[in-house]
């Protein structure tokens, strides 16, 4: 996209940026969805599947989670990467989050005195009372409601070509500054400037 460096470089004197050419662009998705009430339906097939999960969890023999190497926690330019884009992949979270076992089972051996009522009570006093329309039920303005070791693998693993770029850029080559360009299609819709 050439329209990222237009829009680096017409942002770049507003913000007091100098050398906005120095900045290497990094291009992600944008969620661009309208927030809308978290209607009872949604939140309804959400707690069903909650419910049926955590009874699944608590019915097997209870062995640990697996193992996750959440690296975005640790540099917090990931993190704002995903800020920037508003969360497109979030939108793929639907009604089931993702939730799983092993994400319960994370939820569980955080709380070993949680029973099954106050893990789904915990869930369920996290659902935003707004979300993206369609995304995740947990999916709102504020970004996820979720506490990180509430979340499924899924959201703490996968990430754009955008993300994964930013993150051979940083730790391979070195590189420390960057312009964020959130874009759907052919049209940066937000940037943001990143001295890591």
């Amino acid at each position: 996209l050439v329209r990222d460096k237009r829009l680096r470089n017409e942002i770049a004197p507003v913000l007091g940026v100098l050398s906005p050419e120095t900045y290497r662009s990094i291009i992600t998705p944008v969620n661009i969805r309208p927030i809308v009430p978290l209607t009872q339906k949604r939140r309804y097939r959400f707690v069903k599947r909650l419910i049926r999960l955590v009874e699944r969890v608590f019915q097997d023999a209870q062995r640990e989670p697996q193992p996750l190497e959440d690296d975005q926690q640790a540099l917090p330019i990931f993190e704002t990467a995903c800020a920037n884009c508003g969360g497109k992949c979030c939108v793929r979270g639907g009604t089931g989050a993702h939730l799983d076992r092993d994400a319960i089972r994370r939820f569980a051996s955080k709380h070993p005195e949680a029973n099954s009522r106050n893990i789904i009570e915990a869930y369920c006093l996290s659902l935003p009372l707004a979300t993206y329309k369609g995304s995740c039920v947990f999916h709102s303005e504020n970004g996820c409601g979720l506490q990180r070791y509430m979340r499924s693998a899924t959201c703490l693993i996968s990430v754009c070509g955008g993300v994964v770029e930013l993150r051979l850029r940083f730790k391979l080559d070195g590189e420390s500054r960057f312009f964020l360009a959130a874009a759907n299609k052919t049209r940066v819709v937000r940037g943001r400037f990143e001295d890591c």
